[in-house]
C-alpha cells in the first residue's frame, strides 16, 4: 500500500519529468508541512493569477508605452473626467507618491491634463485629453483581445461566477480594511 510519501515522491517525480517545477511549491511538498498548500491559499492564487496577466500584458503591449498602472489610471480618467488625483490614487489603491509618478509621465506624454478646481487650488481635478483618448483608442482592440483570450478556457457561466465572487471577495475585504482601519 502507497503511503502519502510515496505518492508525493511519485507526483514529485513526474512534474520534475516535465520541468513544473512552480507546481510542486504550490501542493506544499517541498516543506512547510504545517502550512496549508500554496494551492489552497485564495490569496497566493489571485497574487499568481495577477503576476500571469501582467507578464501577458507585457508581452503584448510591450511598445505601447504604457504600464499596467498607467493605462488603468488613463481609462480611469476617461470615464471620470475630471476626478481628482487622490480620490482616484485611493480608488486604484496606488500608493500617493506612486500615483504622482504615474501621472507626471502621463501628463509629459501628453495623454491627461491637470486643472485646479474652482475655488479649490489645494487638489487637482484630472482630465484626458484628444491624445489620450487616441492612445485607448489605439489600444481598445488589443485590450479586448487580450481580456477574452485570459479567460477563454471559461464558460460564460464560469466566467460570471469569477467575476461575481472576485467583486464579492474585494466587497468583504475592503469591508474588514474599513473596519479595522485607524479612525481618523
Amino acid at each position: 500500500m502507497a503511503t502519502s510519501v510515496d505518492v508525493a515522491a511519485s507526483k514529485t517525480a513526474a512534474r520534475r519529468k516535465t520541468g513544473d517545477k512552480s507546481q510542486t511549491v504550490w501542493d506544499g511538498e517541498a516543506g512547510f508541512e504545517e502550512m496549508p498548500p500554496l494551492a489552497e491559499s485564495v490569496g497566493f492564487l489571485v497574487r499568481i493569477v495577477q503576476l500571469q496577466s501582467f507578464q501577458l500584458f507585457y508581452r503584448r503591449f510591450d511598445n505601447s508605452g504604457l504600464s499596467i498602472g498607467a493605462l488603468s489610471t488613463l481609462g480611469a480618467i476617461h470615464a471620470n473626467p475630471g476626478i481628482r488625483h487622490g480620490v482616484l490614487a485611493d480608488a486604484l489603491m496606488i500608493k500617493r507618491p506612486n500615483f504622482t509618478k504615474v501621472i507626471n509621465g502621463l501628463e509629459a506624454d501628453g495623454l491627461i491634463v491637470r486643472e485646479a478646481p474652482r475655488g479649490d487650488k489645494r487638489t487637482t481635478a484630472l482630465f484626458i485629453t484628444k491624445k489620450g483618448v487616441r492612445k485607448l483608442d489605439s489600444m481598445r482592440h488589443g485590450i479586448m483581445a487580450h481580456h477574452a483570450e485570459m479567460v477563454s478556457d471559461l464558460t460564460p457561466a464560469e466566467r460570471d461566477t469569477l467575476t461575481h465572487l472576485l467583486r464579492r471577495l474585494s466587497h468583504h475585504l475592503q469591508t474588514l480594511l474599513d473596519r479595522d482601519s485607524p479612525r481618523k
